[in-house]
């Protein structure tokens, strides 16, 4: 049966609700506006209010609904996870396999640099997303905007770190793309390539001068989630270009607590060498030893104890 769960707004006021949420498969991460709240099957106690629900499971997909709670109600929500489904984040959609058809790249180095004609960023973004080094390259010689934008706010650069293209990446650093550029929602390609663990991009954007500390809306750094992913040579690339190890979301979760959590035991000791907060506390109270006790995660607990966790 479900249990009661104290993450993340347990509270004793008598308008709370119960919110049980349950997944196929069981045993998957909840997390309540970005909280860490426990495992399904679950019942949360929530305030009225609005949130966003996401259940995750690693190998078996994602699963996110936007919830209304009203006064009193008893809900009930079921993810159904599907394994290999991309995950959007930061206002960065995966890039899909399915692109438009294209001639050769001899064919198309030619068509861009013998015609004269106009080029526009739309053209570029596309030879990003299939990976065509050649075409980004002679559609760069054509003077394409290295810096346009599609949909909420995204850039080459930033489907080449999502890609996970590294030759891309430095063609395009090369051409005077801003490594600094922010989707809608405050995304960078730096976010986004520590996200997905590339160290070669990683450290080609930071070379960029890439702004390790930024932070996308919802307050998630790039050393925040390559510690939540246990991108271990990533996090230490971030660690060496001065990224804050005590930085935290909207919701005070740190890189400590992400990787306890998630039971990243060589993480967590890089960034207790880096002199995280081991005592750090989300809004709700919750502390990187008290995570990584709830999930079982007790050589974790050791190492935390050990650097001064209580």
């Amino acid at each position: 049966p479900p249990r009661s769960t104290l993450f993340p707004y347990t509270t004793l006021f008598r308008s709370a609700s119960d919110v049980t949420v349950t997944s196929d498969p069981s045993g998957a991460d909840i997390e309540v506006n970005g909280i860490f709240s426990g495992n399904t099957p679950s019942t949360l106690k929530l305030q009225p209010g609005e949130y966003r629900i996401v259940v995750t499971k690693k190998d078996q997909g994602r699963w996110e609904r936007q919830l209304k709670v009203r006064p009193g109600a008893a809900l009930s929500l079921n993810a159904e996870l599907t394994p290999g489904e991309p995950v959007a984040i930061m206002g960065i959609q995966p890039a899909t396999s399915a692109q438009p058809a294209v001639a050769s790249n001899s064919q198309t180095v030619a068509a861009v640099t013998t015609t004269g004609a106009q080029v526009s960023g739309n053209d570029l973004n596309n030879a990003v997303k299939s990976g065509d080094l050649p075409r980004v390259k002679a559609l760069l010689d054509a003077k394409a905007d290295v810096n346009a934008k599609h949909g909420p706010g995204v850039t080459a650069l930033m489907d080449a770190a999502d890609n996970g293209n590294p030759e891309i990446v430095r063609a395009l650093l090369d051409a005077k793309a801003d490594a600094n550029v922010k989707t809608d929602n405050g995304g960078t390609a730096l976010i986004q390539a520590a996200l997905k663990g590339n160290p070669a991009i990683v450290r080609a954007l930071l070379d960029a001068k890439a702004d390790a500390n930024a932070q996308q809306f919802e307050g998630f750094s790039p050393l925040i989630l390559a510690s939540a992913m246990d991108h271990q040579e990533v996090v230490r690339a971030l660690l060496d270009a001065k990224a804050d190890v005590n930085a935290k979301t909207g919701h005070g979760v740190t890189a400590l607590i992400m990787a306890s959590v998630n039971g990243h035991l060589e993480v967590v000791r890089t960034l207790i060498e880096a002199k995280a907060d081991v005592n750090a506390k989300q809004d709700n109270g919750v502390t990187a030893l008290k995570a990584a006790s709830l999930k079982g995660h007790r050589e974790i607990a050791q190492l935390l104890k050990g650097a001064g966790a209580h």
